[in-house]
């Protein structure tokens, strides 16, 4: 802990969150660096503006990457935080969340009871049950939100 950030830089992202961001909880896929019945929470921000996403990454040490584009489109880029990573600046960022507060809040709580100690550890039952339902739950407000949005009628 102990990093400061400015309060307009935290409402700044926080609305870059909100309305280019995305918060989730899944669970791991049977990648070899997985074990079955792990979770892992993360959230990030895109968008195809490079210097943007890259000061973002930066300046709030999440992990920057490019997707390039395959039909004369701009390429994308992603600014990316895991539970690791992100579980410091996360709570600077919610009280400036507005339309991801909630999944901000299953964040953290996945983060502070659910986290194995160290990527792709299987969580025991009790935590792994705890996980799928603020996985669920983070899911159900982020379909809740798209269609309030607009954006899946």
């Amino acid at each position: 802990m102990g990093r400061y950030w400015a309060q307009v830089d935290l409402a700044w992202l926080a609305g870059f969150i909100d309305g280019e961001g995305s918060i989730a909880i899944n669970r791991s896929r049977g990648k070899s660096a997985h074990l079955e019945g792990s979770w892992v929470a993360h959230f990030n921000v895109g968008g195809t503006d490079k210097g943007t996403i890259l000061w973002i990454a930066q300046h709030f040490n999440g992990t920057f990457s490019t997707t390039p584009s395959d039909n004369h489109y701009k390429d994308s880029h992603k600014c990316r935080w895991t539970y690791e990573t992100g579980a410091e600046l996360m709570p600077h960022v919610l009280p400036f969340l507005k339309t991801k507060r909630l999944q901000a809040q299953y964040y953290l709580e996945f983060v502070t009871e659910c986290s194995s100690l160290k990527h792709g550890r299987c969580l025991p039952d009790g935590a792994r049950k705890r996980a799928a339902r603020l996985a669920a739950m983070c899911a159900a407000v982020a379909d809740h939100q798209s269609r309030w949005k607009g954006l899946s009628l």
